[in-house]
C-alpha cells in the first residue's frame, strides 16, 4: 500500500505549547471529531457502529527544543468523541468490542532499510491510547504524555488490547478490545501520538505537517446506537 506523504494544509492554530519543551509531546485542546460518516448495521446478529473521523486534521509531529537545534517529539491530540454512553450503560456486562483504525501518509527513507535502520524508514509515525474506565480526560492524557501529568495520576488497569505491541511498524495501526458495554460507556476518548522517524535527524523537518484518519467501530448485541449519536455527529461536521 502507498503510504507517501502528501502536501498538507496550513499549520492547525489549536497548538498548546507547554513552557518547558522537556522531551515529550506537546498537546491541542480537545474536541469531538468532526466526523465525515457514520452508519451502523447488522452483521452477525450484532449491530456495528461505524464512526469516520479526523481526515481534515493537520498534526506537527516533531519540534525543536528550547535550544532550537535538535528534533523533539511535538504535537499529540485528545479527541472526545460522540459516545451513546446511556445505551451502553443499559447494555451492562454484556459482551462489547471496539475497533480502532489509524491511517496516515509517511515519507519513507529506503536506504534506511538497506543499512538495516528499519526504524528510520518512515519519516515519522503514529499511534493511538484510548481513554481507560473511570479516567479522567486529565488522567488519560497525562498516562502518555511526561509534560501533562494529572493531579492524581491514573491507577486505572491496562487494557487487553489484541494486538497491542504488534499493531506494526507500517501506516496503518489497528487493534481491538473486548469488554463490557458498561466500562466501554467510560472510555470516549482518543489520544493520537507521535513517534520519531527519521525526521528526528534533521531539523529543517520539524514544520512539516502530517494527516491521519480514524475509524472507531463499536459492535454490540441486537441494539441500535447509531440514532444515540445521530445529532451529536449533525452538529459537529
Amino acid at each position: 500500500m502507498d503510504c507517501q506523504r502528501r502536501d498538507p494544509k496550513q499549520a492547525s492554530k489549536e497548538l498548546v505549547t507547554p513552557e518547558d519543551p522537556g522531551r515529550d509531546h506537546s498537546v491541542t485542546v480537545g474536541g469531538i471529531i468532526s466526523f465525515w460518516w457514520a452508519a451502523s448495521f447488522r452483521y452477525g446478529g450484532r449491530d456495528h457502529l461505524v464512526l469516520v473521523g479526523g481526515l481534515d486534521r493537520n498534526q506537527q509531529p516533531l519540534r525543536l527544543n528550547g535550544e532550537g537545534n535538535s528534533a523533539i517529539l511535538g504535537e499529540m491530540r485528545f479527541h472526545t468523541l460522540p459516545w451513546p454512553t446511556d445505551v451502553l450503560d443499559e447494555l451492562g456486562d454484556i459482551p462489547a468490542e471496539l475497533r480502532i483504525t489509524l491511517s496516515y501518509f509517511i515519507e519513507p527513507s529506503p536506504g534506511a532499510v538497506i543499512r538495516g535502520d528499519v526504524d528510520l524508514y518512515p519519516s515519522h509515525g503514529l499511534d493511538f491510547d484510548v481513554k481507560r474506565p473511570d479516567e479522567s480526560d486529565e488522567q488519560a492524557i497525562g498516562r502518555v504524555n511526561g509534560l501533562r501529568q494529572a493531579r492524581q495520576e491514573s491507577t486505572a488497569p491496562t487494557l487487553n488490547w489484541q494486538f497491542g505491541k504488534m499493531r506494526g511498524r507500517g501506516c496503518i495501526k489497528h487493534d481491538r478490545l473486548k469488554t463490557t458495554a458498561a466500562d466501554l460507556a467510560r472510555m470516549g476518548g482518543i489520544s493520537v501520538v507521535p513517534r520519531k522517524g527519521w525526521w528526528g535527524g534533521d531539523i529543517q523537518r520539524v514544520e512539516q505537517q502530517v494527516r491521519y484518519a480514524l475509524i472507531v467501530t463499536i459492535r454490540t448485541p441486537a441494539e441500535e446506537i447509531y440514532s444515540k449519536i445521530a445529532n451529536a455527529i449533525e452538529i459537529n461536521v
